[in-house]
């Protein structure tokens, strides 16, 4: 019995690499670490920081028309040993232009085009998702069940010559909340230009962001510049200069907050940030 065994599992290992070397593997991550500065950039304000740390690797074959897919996703934050703080597991099929997903899928949010400064968004959660696109038109769906979230989301863009207009809408029932998008993009010059309409109603509770951004690129520097005002209640107004120094991206951003009322105090926050990615 122990040879049978030992033989079984000799010619398990043999035919493993085979099943392995017929898909293709890809790993891609970030690393990014900051210096802060925040409020009056007084230096007891000051840190060292993470940015954005993730890893994931992605296993994919293709059979006939079908490209079958696997991703794994690490995201980790902070600098004190306590770093993994999310994952994500995703399968899916692509076939053309449409891709079906199951597991960690990202939101619906055509017309998201002026940056994400106020809060908008709702980034990825566990649910299905369907994407794909017909001439110039791309178009998204996306369903968490209950234990999930329970929502619902769907939306497009159309691209028509320059310009680009987007919409999308969702509804969360578990939280009794609403939400649509509307935005458009152009570039002119080789400068992007866009801006947005982010609304939320959460039980009844509404909440409003107009959102404008300008960004582009001059020789081994980019720059970006967006403006959002919610309700009324604030305005933000974040500046993003970027070079590559040493194969390293070097970044630096400025954002500020201006509350209309003087019970609230004014808000400001800078970084410089070195990444690499890979």
């Amino acid at each position: 019995m122990k040879n049978k065994l030992i033989l079984g599992a000799l010619a398990a290992a043999a035919v493993a690499p085979l099943t392995v070397s017929a898909a293709d593997v890809t790993y891609s991550g970030v690393v990014q670490t900051r210096f802060v500065l925040v409020n009056d950039f007084a230096a007891a304000d000051n840190s060292v920081a993470a940015g954005d740390v993730r890893f994931g690797f992605e296993v994919s074959e293709t059979v006939g028309d079908l490209t079958g897919f696997a991703t794994y996703r690490i995201d980790a934050d902070g600098l004190n040993g306590t770093a993994l703080t999310s994952d994500n597991t995703t399968v899916g099929i692509k076939s053309g232009s449409t891709t079906f997903k199951l597991g960690g899928v990202d939101d619906v949010e055509f017309g998201l085009y002026a940056n994400d400064i106020a809060g908008e968004g709702t980034g990825s959660g566990s649910a299905v998702g369907l994407t794909g696109s017909a001439g110039a038109l791309n178009f998204g769906a996306y369903f968490a069940p209950p234990a999930s979230g329970d929502e619902i989301a769907f939306g497009a863009e159309f691209a028509a010559g320059p310009v680009t207009i987007g919409a999308s809408s969702a509804s969360a029932d578990a939280t009794d909340t609403d939400k649509t998008i509307i935005g458009a993009k152009t570039t002119v010059g080789g400068i992007t230009l866009a801006a947005h309409s982010y609304n939320v109603d959460a039980g009844g509770a509404e909440t409003d962001v107009v959102a404008i951004h300008a960004s582009g690129n001059a020789s081994n520097f980019s720059w970006g510049i967006t403006s959002a005002t919610t309700d009324d209640v604030s305005s933000k107004l974040r500046l993003d200069l970027g070079t590559t120094i040493a194969g390293l991206g070097a970044s630096f951003r400025y954002e500020s907050t201006d509350f209309d009322s003087a019970a609230t105090l004014d808000d400001a926050e800078a970084y410089v940030q070195l990444a690499k990615s890979f």
